[in-house]
Order: structure tokens, then sequence, then C-alpha cells
């Protein structure tokens, strides 16, 4: 066998293995293209894309006279893109006596290894105006509403209370939470792979619809009156707790309870 021919031999065994991986290759890649193709969309789409949610207005709830007994007040949740805050010690050190909350912690979501961090949640606005004025490169605020009382505990065992999200929890927050809560909406954009808002990208936008307020029979004064002189009974009689239902008797409305 002369050296030619084994050599010939070579080259072609080294060309049909070479043929065979790009027919393997294009192969592949023709399987990747059309049918796998619906579910790498999808990932890529899940990688790129933000949903951001627009809380809407919750509703007051007010005494049979107008006067309010739970209404919302606009605040800011303050975010962060972990990527382009620089020096995250210093950073949490300044905000640490603002936000009331430990250096260590703050440290902590300023560094966390994602795209998108809360920093904290429903700043008062004097609080996020001065935060915001600092212009720390990396942080984001976010419009958010925080639920008040401003009779404090009047009525509060009837009116109930609120989570974090702005949902009904108990009482009547909870009961008409239909017509209190409203409707989110919602913000689509696309983001890169380090978690920054790419400009002009916005997929869709929905506006939240806020949510519609609640009139109640309820006299705040009469109310204050009468948890006053429950109060008043259960220390003098010794007992565990009691009830008080003051009631127009024409017309069957609550009064206060």
């Amino acid at each position: 066998m002369s050296r030619r021919s084994a050599a010939d031999r070579r080259l072609g065994a080294l060309l049909a293995a070479f043929a065979i991986g790009l027919a393997l290759v294009a192969t592949r890649l023709i399987f990747i293209q059309t049918v796998e193709a619906g579910r790498f969309d999808r990932l890529a789409r899940k990688q790129r894309m933000r949903t951001i949610d627009l809380a809407p207005q919750r509703g007051v709830i007010v005494d049979r006279e107008g006067e309010a007994l739970a209404m919302s007040e606009d605040v800011l949740t303050v975010c962060a893109t972990p990527y382009f805050v620089n020096s995250p010690g210093q950073v949490a050190a300044r905000l640490s006596p603002l936000l009331r909350i430990k250096r260590a912690e703050l440290l902590r979501r300023l560094t966390r290894p994602s795209g998108f961090s809360y920093i904290a949640r429903k700043v008062p606005m004097p609080i996020a105006r001065k935060i915001r004025a600092m212009d720390i490169p990396g942080l984001e605020f976010a419009p958010d509403t925080l639920r008040r009382y401003p009779n404090g505990r009047l009525a509060s065992q009837v009116i109930g209370f609120v989570g974090t999200d702005n949902k009904g929890l108990a009482g009547l927050e909870l009961y008409y939470e239909k017509i209190l809560g409203g409707r989110p909406g919602q913000l689509v954009t696309e983001q890169d792979p380090t978690g920054r808002p790419i400009p002009g990208s916005t997929i869709k936008q929905s506006d939240p619809v806020n949510g519609e307020d609640l009139q109640l029979t309820l006299d705040r004064h009469i109310q204050y009156q009468a948890e006053v002189e429950l109060e008043r009974a259960v220390r003098e009689w010794g007992a565990a707790g009691g009830t008080a239902v003051v009631m127009n008797p024409v017309n069957g409305e609550l009064l206060a309870l």
C-alpha cells in the first residue's frame, strides 16, 4: 500500500467526519429554529421583559357626614438596580438613618445579585424627596400608596385594615375589597442583561382603575361616645369584653357599632 493511498484514506475519513459533524450541527440548528423555536422565544422574552404593577388609588371610607375614616396617601417605594449602585457600603450608611433600617440589611439589599431589589416599601414623601435629592446612581422610585386612619383606632373593629399590598385583610376593608380596591395597571418594558430598562421599549401599558369611595351610616361622634361608654362599663363591671350597637329606630341605620 503506497503512502499516497493511505494519506488519501485518512483525508477522506477526516472529511467524512467533518461532513457528519456539520450535518449534526445543521440538524440541531434546524431543530432549534423550528421545533424548539417557541420555547427559546419564551425563554428570551422572560429574560428580557420586565413587568411593573401600577397600583390604583384605594377608595376612601367616610362616615355619614363625609368625614374620612380610612384614606390613602401617596408615598414612594425605593428600589434599586444593584449592578449600578456605586460604593453600596457608603450608600447603606447614608440611607440607614433616613429609612430606619439597619445598615447591614440595606447593604444586603443593595448587593443582591439581581437586576432588581426592593430597598424600602411605602416611604413617606418628605423622606423619599430627601433620598431622591441625593441623586444616587442605581436607585429608582416607584409610586405607591399608604393606607391611613385619621381617627386612629376609632371604629377599627368595623373598618378593618389592609396589608402591605393595599388589599383588605379584615372588616369592611376586606368585605368591600372589590369596590375599594380598584384594578391595578401594568407596564411591560424590555431590559438589558444587567436589568437596566431599554429606553423607548415600552411594550404595553394599562392604566390602573382607582377604587370607589364607600360611605357608611356610622357617625364618628356617636361611635366615639359609644366606645368611651362601653370601655367604662367593661372596666366598672370587670367584664371580659362588650358590644354596643346604636341604631336609628326609624330606618335601622347603624350609627355606632
